[in-house]
């Protein structure tokens, strides 16, 4: 248990945080990191409120469901998220608006 917690702190745990710290211009930065913190502690109290859950249910397999969550999130990022180190903020602007998801038409 101790495992899993450091590593999604280390891994898809704080990507969420510098993601929305980053993609937002200054004018709706405010209100778009109240909104996405909230949908995190609400994403948060759902995976604490469901586990006892899930461990009746899956016994021995309980963080199955995590690891295999945590490997999509590993896959989404290093697909879809762009690298921002040592970027200004409008480089990472820019390499956001070029981000296209399967599930979004192109015009």
């Amino acid at each position: 248990m101790t495992g899993v917690i450091i590593f999604f702190a280390f891994g898809p745990g704080c990507i969420a945080w510098f993601i929305i710290a980053e993609i937002f211009p200054l004018y709706a930065r405010d209100t778009a990191m109240a909104i996405g913190i909230f949908i995190n502690w609400i994403a948060n109290w759902f995976v604490a409120f469901s586990f006892p859950i899930l461990l009746e249910w899956t016994q021995p397999y309980t963080f199955l469901l995590f690891v295999a969550t945590t490997g999509f999130f590993l896959f989404f990022t290093t697909k879809y998220v762009p690298e921002t180190k040592g970027a200004t903020i409008r480089e990472v602007a820019k390499a956001f608006e070029h981000i296209h998801f399967p599930w979004e038409q192109r015009h």
